[in-house]
């Protein structure tokens, strides 16, 4: 009997910690991380909306450049990453920078598992057309994607063209 489920992604081995540390570090710039991530930090997948993903667009290119091609993140890596990329300023009063650190990658995974996500349905039909949902994971997402693309011309620019196919395959 086959199994309805997808087979677990893993994180990319491959990919070395400095390169994590510089595609973080070339993101954040001189900003802090809140300024770059928006004021709200989601904690679970259907919080993520359209604008988060374009704010975190320049940050996922560089992922996908280095070779995070399915962008599951390791994320022991990837927090040590973040506490080093991360000043005193970034840390909010009254938190300490480990959860922080954890809370901010929690956001970046939950943003670019939405793009598995969005990936997996587009690619995987739906047999039956009678008591199935075509997108049950991400039909929020996507109509707010659809609202979103109409009131911001900018948001298809937003990745870069190559990464399009990958990310947004009905549109491109």
């Amino acid at each position: 009997m086959a199994s309805s489920r997808k087979p677990r992604e893993l994180a990319n081995p491959d990919v070395s910690s400095e390169c994590i540390v510089s595609a973080l570090s070339k993101y954040r710039g001189l900003s802090r991380w809140q300024t770059l991530l928006g004021a709200e930090i989601v904690s679970v997948q259907h919080s993520v909306t359209p604008s988060y993903v374009c704010r975190l667009s320049p940050l996922i290119n560089d992922f996908l450049e280095i070779g995070f091609k399915n962008l599951v993140l390791p994320m022991s890596k990837f927090e040590a990453a973040m506490l080093s990329t991360m000043d005193v300023d970034d840390v909010p009063s009254g938190r300490s920078a480990q959860v922080w650190a954890s809370m901010l990658c929690e956001h970046i995974r939950l943003c670019c598992n939405m793009l598995r996500i969005v990936k997996l349905e587009d690619d995987t039909p739906t047999d039956t057309p009678m008591g199935r949902r075509r997108y049950p994971k991400s039909g929020g997402f996507r109509k707010v994607r659809e609202r979103y693309m109409w009131q911001n011309r900018n948001f298809k620019t937003c990745i870069k063209r190559e990464n399009m196919s990958f990310l947004f395959p009905i549109y491109f």
